[in-house]
């Protein structure tokens, strides 16, 4: 019970902390580590078909709220949406990196994307959305344990 509460002010202290003014350039070693993991999730939108290796990236607490829905999800959220087919015919045109800060095994990633669906060219640059990721290293592996993903309306 206290290791929980711990951890819930630990992380409740990163989203705190990575509310900052955070430039992308000039990262540490060990914020490129993270961003690398980014990397590797957004490698996944043009992979679907490993859907268990995606999920290996979400930890089993993972709460998040992605973009359209109303309410935040949990880990088995992230799979139905996968199933689903939500991001079925999504091309990314953009990938921004926002920010990084890690707090030794916490992380907080920021960043903007942009695509579009189906055949959406020729209807401006697509959609651009604003993304929010929060990383917790546990036995040497980094994994999603929390996010928000809204549209960035200019």
């Amino acid at each position: 019970m206290m290791f929980r509460l711990v951890r819930a002010v630990q992380f409740l202290l990163l989203l705190l902390i990575g509310s900052s003014d955070v430039v992308a350039q000039n990262m540490t070693a060990a914020e490129r580590e993270v961003w690398a993991m980014e990397q590797s999730y957004q490698s996944f939108w043009n992979d679907l078909n490993d859907l268990d290796g995606y999920m290996e990236l979400w930890h089993e607490n993972y709460l998040g709220w992605p973009g359209g829905y109303k309410n935040p999800i949990n880990k088995q959220g992230i799979r139905e949406f996968f199933r689903r087919g939500i991001i079925d015919g999504w091309t990314t045109v953009n990938y921004e990196n926002e920010g990084v800060e890690r707090f030794g095994d916490y992380a907080v990633t920021y960043y903007s994307i942009s695509g579009y669906r189906g055949s959406g060219r020729g209807k401006g640059d697509g959609d651009w959305w604003r993304v929010t990721h929060y990383w917790t290293k546990e036995a040497g592996k980094w994994q999603i344990i929390g996010g928000m993903t809204a549209p960035l309306d200019l």
